[in-house]
């Protein structure tokens, strides 16, 4: 084969790629789009070069379009891994959730994490406005509920993060469970707090963690794609 030879179907296939990376830093882009232009030639040059085994190994490597969301993805988990965002790591972990059983059941417990972060902080809140329906709410059905009690006498329905024995954790609520009486008082300000702050923490290490762990490996396309060996000329 000619050496330095160009091949107008590759030029194309690499512009495409280089296209659909928008969004991506550009220094990694070309990065990129030089690794695969590289690993092409080297397919290039192994076979006849003509315009079918040219064509083949561009089929073989898959869709330009394909390739680059397959580094937008490792993109997002690179920075999510490392930071503190609750907007940032969700997207990571939603995009983890598309890859696996695994992932998709570390998106529902962040989900559910944030989740009772904010149902803490929210109490907090809205202390002032309600508050004789805010605070931490022990009914006689032995549940313990951080949130919204909706003054029933006989049978309050609570709303929040709530506990049940022996285990049951929901956020939410678990219908009626007969009446309530505030259990925290005043310090209801700081058990929120606290549970907010435990919460918020605890779900961000969490996430970092499973993004480093399991992301991070399917971050992105490997440096010596594998091909499909039929194509190999």
């Amino acid at each position: 084969m000619e050496k330095n030879r160009v091949f107008p179907e590759i030029e194309e296939y690499l512009t495409t790629l280089r296209r659909s990376c928008a969004g991506i830093p550009v220094q990694e882009c070309e990065e990129f789009v030089n690794e695969i232009r590289s690993h092409l030639m080297e397919r290039v040059e192994g076979s006849d070069a003509t315009t079918e085994s040219v064509t083949a190994i561009l089929e073989a490597m898959g869709r330009p379009q394909q390739l680059a969301a397959q580094l937008k993805t490792g993109h997002v988990w690179k920075k999510a891994s490392a930071s503190f965002s609750p907007n940032l790591l969700l997207r990571g972990m939603f995009r983890l959730a598309l890859t696996g059983i695994i992932g998709f059941v570390a998106f529902l417990a962040a989900v559910a994490g944030y989740g009772c972060g904010i149902a803490s902080l929210l109490t907090v809140a809205l202390k002032p406005f309600f508050p004789s329906h805010i605070g931490l709410w022990l009914s006689s059905g032995r549940t313990l509920t951080l949130g919204f009690a909706d003054g029933g006498l006989e049978n309050a329905v609570t709303y929040g993060i709530s506990l049940r024995s022996p285990g049951l954790f929901v956020l939410g609520t678990l219908g009626p469970d007969g009446p309530v009486r505030d259990f925290a008082g005043p310090w209801i300000y700081l058990i929120a707090l606290g549970a907010a702050a435990v919460f918020l923490v605890v779900t961000t290490l969490f996430s970092q963690r499973i993004i480093a762990r399991w992301g991070m490996r399917r971050g992105r396309v490997p440096r010596r794609a594998t091909m499909n060996p039929r194509y190999v000329g």
